[in-house]
């Protein structure tokens, strides 16, 4: 077979470079990790190890992973647009296609696809799994030994975090790497302009900072970021008000209606998205030409991977902007201010892979990704949630300013021990909203002080409301909870982010 013959595409450098040695490694038996960073092309260099493995096949399947449905969708796309849509099916939710010879599964999937291959005296020939760091999940972990691939392959940007739940004990080693200054010296991506705030942010000054920001640096489509929901639904109308055309986008949405919303931002009928969490793994959006950090990120990994979504490049883009109020390019790593997403995600790249040896014996870690998408999540629905019975009068307004920088400061003692206190009153919490209440506040050390009063507020709030109720009814105080009707119909976090979220440990071990 001539690799790359009657491909719909042509390989990019680095991909016709890395194909032969993967073949090479695979041939010896090896199982490793392709390092290769965002927007350079992994899922087309998947699809032609999948395309090579074919003729070989002799009933056994290809079985490529990715973490979620988004995910799944854009790959079996790449996969039929190169092997046919009739040799590819997806097994996830109610849509199993179990006997196509290319099968793309998400992860909580894994597990029934193993059981229904076993079924049917199906093997697994090639394995590739995509965002390869998670696969330290239980549910991985423990399936895919089980189906036994003759060849393992895992794609990532970050091959190895500080993490324990992200490790990659699975793999031998990384076969090939492909950085991001790799792919800036290559063209693959455009370099970023930084557009720093001058000075220190005045309390309740950020909104109209941002939006100066713009007004004086951004052109073509971009995206803002938003601390919740309701933040990002309050930013768009801000924006919208003040002649800068914005609308929200978030999980409440439908699927359609978000991918509505992005055609109107890469059409031009608006200026921006506000979104929550728009720009995890599996998102691509190459035509977006600036970025505006409005909401602090912690997590240095999940930073330099948001940042890096705006450097794709895109027919007549040859920049990306980012705009960022709170100099978070400082804080994650660069020098003077200066943008160099390549040498600042390499270098943490490498200082964490130095670590992964010690991995398991280290107290301090920076929480996966995972983690910090399921409680940030969690603190969207808190914001809501209290939003929501102020509105309806189980609550009163805040009586402190809610925009100052304590809210930004960790949690304190007090906090946490008043935090600890409270959660009893959680019985008086409606069953269909108690999961997330009672998940956040196991997990006090994870919250801001800001977030931790938010925490406390809800906790608090609706328990006299209980005891009166309960008084008049000539009932327990724990028999009543608060009618549900009074509070606004909310989505609340599944069962897997609260499970997520609840696993987080405090960062001094404690």
């Amino acid at each position: 077979m001539i690799l790359w013959e009657g491909a719909p595409w042509t390989p990019r450098t680095w991909q016709a470079a890395a194909l032969p040695i993967l073949l090479d490694a695979f041939r010896r038996g090896e199982r490793g990790i392709v390092s290769a960073t965002m927007g350079s092309g992994k899922s087309v260099l998947m699809t032609e190890i999948g395309h090579t493995a074919r003729p070989n096949l002799g009933g056994r399947a290809v079985v490529v992973v990715a973490p979620r449905e988004k995910l799944i969708r854009q790959l079996s796309c790449t996969f039929a647009a190169r092997c046919g849509s009739n040799a590819v099916g997806q097994y996830y939710g109610k849509k199993k296609q179990p006997n196509r010879e290319i099968i793309v599964c998400c992860g909580a999937s894994l597990p029934s696809l193993c059981l229904t291959l076993a079924e049917r005296g199906r093997k697994v020939a090639v394995m590739i799994v995509d965002e390869a760091h998670s696969s330290e999940a239980a549910t991985l972990k423990k399936t895919i030994p089980l189906l036994n691939p003759r060849v393992l392959v895992g794609f990532t940007a970050t091959p190895f975090r500080s993490a324990p739940s992200e490790t990659v004990s699975l793999f031998d080693r990384i076969l090939y790497r492909y950085t991001m200054d790799d792919a800036l010296r290559d063209g693959v991506l455009v370099p970023l302009r930084h557009i720093r705030y001058e000075g220190v942010l005045e309390p309740g000054s950020l909104n109209a900072e941002v939006l100066r920001m713009l007004t004086e640096h951004a052109e073509g489509p971009g995206i803002v970021s938003a601390a919740s929901i309701a933040d990002a639904e309050a930013y768009a109308v801000y924006l919208t008000d003040r002649d800068w055309p914005a609308l929200a986008i978030h999980s409440r949405l439908k699927q359609s209606e978000q991918e509505a919303r992005m055609a109107k931002l890469e059409h031009g009928e608006i200026r921006t998205l506000v979104h929550v969490s728009l720009l995890a793994e599996g998102v691509d959006l190459p035509w977006l030409r600036w970025i505006a950090l409005r909401r602090k990120v912690k997590a240095s990994v999940r930073f330099w991977q948001e940042v890096g979504r705006v450097g794709r490049t895109y027919p007549g883009k040859t920049e990306g902007l980012v705009f960022d109020p709170h100099l978070l390019t400082g804080i994650h790593g660069t020098a003077n201010g200066e943008v160099n997403i390549g040498a600042a995600l390499d270098q943490l790249i490498k200082e964490q892979e130095e670590k992964t040896p010690e991995t398991k014996e280290r107290r301090e870690r920076e929480r996966a990704e995972q983690e910090v998408i399921a409680l940030d999540l969690l603190l969207e629905y808190l914001g809501d949630l209290r939003w929501n019975l102020v509105d309806t009068g189980l609550m009163q307004p805040a009586g402190h300013d809610q925009r100052g920088r304590w809210q930004d400061l960790p949690i304190t003692k007090r906090q946490a021990d008043a935090i600890g206190a409270a959660k009893k009153n959680a019985r008086y919490i409606p069953r269909s909203h108690r999961g997330p209440i009672k998940a956040l506040a196991t997990i006090p050390y994870a919250l801001t002080a800001g977030q931790a009063s938010e925490l406390l507020d809800v906790l608090k709030a609706g328990s006299g409301y209980c005891h009166w109720l309960a008084r008049k009814e000539g009932v327990k105080p724990w028999k009543v909870t608060w009618e549900v009707g009074r509070v606004s119909r909310l989505a609340v976090p599944d069962e897997d982010l609260i499970r997520t979220a609840s696993k987080i440990k405090p960062r001094d071990g404690t």
